[in-house]
């Protein structure tokens, strides 16, 4: 078996094992437990990240009906849909890796969030498994955990961390923008990497203001290496993203508002990468037929007051704001930007003008824009909204990737080093009345809320 310089076959006992550049070792065949699993994006992040010679077998838990009708289309078998709070030690025993993007609501930042934290009952199965983990006889060796950034500062990570602790891991947290990987668009999540070893840095109770990374002197040194890809065409295609990514960084000035032009500077002299790459052609389906009609943004609501400070880029732009579960439902500008068709700067004060001309961004292009390959499908027949929800919950595969990288084959350390951002100084609060905002300007609800109650 020959991996380019990255890797070599050993034998320790009876166990083949890969030894990547860095000197971390991996088993040939990697037991994955996918928890909260949503549509797969962490399966698909893994499957790039592992070099040839290294395969995965995965069990998938979500109790989502929508995200497991994609999930099976997908992958051609479907998540368990047991809740995970009652999972037993055998069935999360025995694993090499947990992957995981627990439930964001409790934590998230967006309006009518009541920011219950561990008191919300979507903490529930997060909480069983911080009591199932310093249990288990074979502890997973590694854990991964994708979260907003509201999570970092939580009672839940908290508990989490003293989880992970008293099993005996290390780890590492970090906070990561998807722009800072040269897509499009800001999708800042909190991210933890643990190892059930002492190679990281000890994971300390979270306080205000507090440093992701205290001492990053702690960390030792890992090759930056290139690696080996993964055999199969997606698998491909997202660690082509990933290696790109990563190579050209594009620099994103955190002052600038979504809808400015690219100015084609980027980290190393790369230039940014414009929407117009994400886009479906406008003859290609679903923005044909009736679904062409459900994505253009109706008159009625571009003529209300609240339009004019709504986020519109055009295919040019190289900026957008972080697409949630509810765009398509709920407008403001931190759901979700959209998409100006006409190659002019859009008229604030007429925005009702471009009728015709702004439709949002279709649940393809966005999953595009967070790096899950082209031939990944959602059904049609599935509703618009619910396709929305499946896909604005869902992970940043390219990131995903390029950490999974460095957690398990040690690439990547200087670049990782200069994306951190700083931690929020607490979990930010956010109003659950629009009193504060001018008569006329609150978020629009462009439909019922009739699936906030849904599965996540």
């Amino acid at each position: 078996l020959t991996l380019a310089a990255m890797a070599s076959l050993q034998t320790s006992g009876d166990v083949d094992c890969l030894t990547a550049g860095g000197g971390l070792t991996l088993p040939p065949q990697l037991r994955v437990c996918e928890l909260f699993a949503g549509i797969g994006g962490w399966r698909l992040a893994l499957g790039a990240a592992l070099p040839a010679g290294v395969e995965a077998h995965f069990n998938a838990f979500d109790s989502g009906p929508h995200c497991s009708e994609v999930y099976a289309l997908n992958f051609g078998e479907p998540c368990c849909r047991r809740n995970i709070e009652q999972l037993a030690l055998a069935d999360l025993d025995g694993y090499d890796l947990w992957a995981m993007s627990p439930p964001c609501q409790p934590f998230t930042a967006t309006k009518d969030a009541q920011q219950l934290d561990s008191r919300d009952k979507r903490c529930k199965a997060l909480s069983h498994l911080c009591g199932v983990l310093p249990r288990l006889e074979k502890p997973p060796r590694w854990i991964v955990v994708e979260n907003v950034k509201g999570f970092y500062s939580s009672n839940a990570c908290d508990r989490l961390r003293a989880a992970l602790t008293e099993a005996g891991y290390t780890g590492r947290e970090i906070l990561l923008d998807l722009a800072s990987f040269g897509a499009p668009n800001h999708r800042t999540r909190y991210y933890l990497l643990a190892e059930r070893s002492q190679r990281l840095l000890p994971l300390m109770r979270c306080s205000a203001g507090e440093a992701l990374n205290s001492d990053q002197d702690c960390l030792s040194p890992h090759s930056a290496n290139g690696g080996g890809r993964s055999s199969s065409s997606c698998s491909q295609a997202i660690a082509a993203a990933a290696r790109d990514a990563a190579a050209s960084l594009a620099t994103v000035d955190e002052a600038a508002r979504a809808g400015v032009t690219c100015r084609g500077s980027g980290i190393q002299g790369a230039e940014c990468r414009q929407l117009a790459e994400y886009l479906l052609r406008e003859d290609e389906a679903p923005l044909q037929g009736p679904e062409r009609a459900e994505l253009l943004v109706p008159r009625n609501v571009l003529e209300k007051p609240f339009a004019e400070g709504l986020s519109y880029v055009r295919p040019s732009d190289c900026l957008s704001f972080c697409f949630t579960g509810h765009y398509g439902k709920v407008l403001h500008k931190s759901s979700g930007s959209l998409l100006h068709l006409s190659g002019t700067v859009i008229d604030r004060k007429n925005v009702a003008g471009a009728f015709g001309n702004v439709r949002f961004f279709s649940p393809r292009e966005i999953l595009n824009i967070f790096g899950f390959p082209r031939d990944f499908l959602l059904p049609l027949e599935m509703p618009l909204k619910h396709r929305y929800k499946v896909v604005g919950n869902s992970i940043a595969v390219t990131v995903a990737s390029f950490l999974l990288r460095w957690l398990l084959l040690g690439e990547g350390e200087a670049r990782l080093a200069s994306l951190d951002q700083d931690p929020p100084c607490r979990c930010p609060q956010v109003s659950s009345d629009a009193s504060h905002l001018k008569p006329g300007h609150e978020e629009a609800f462009i439909e019922e809320d009739t699936f906030n109650e849904e599965a996540t």
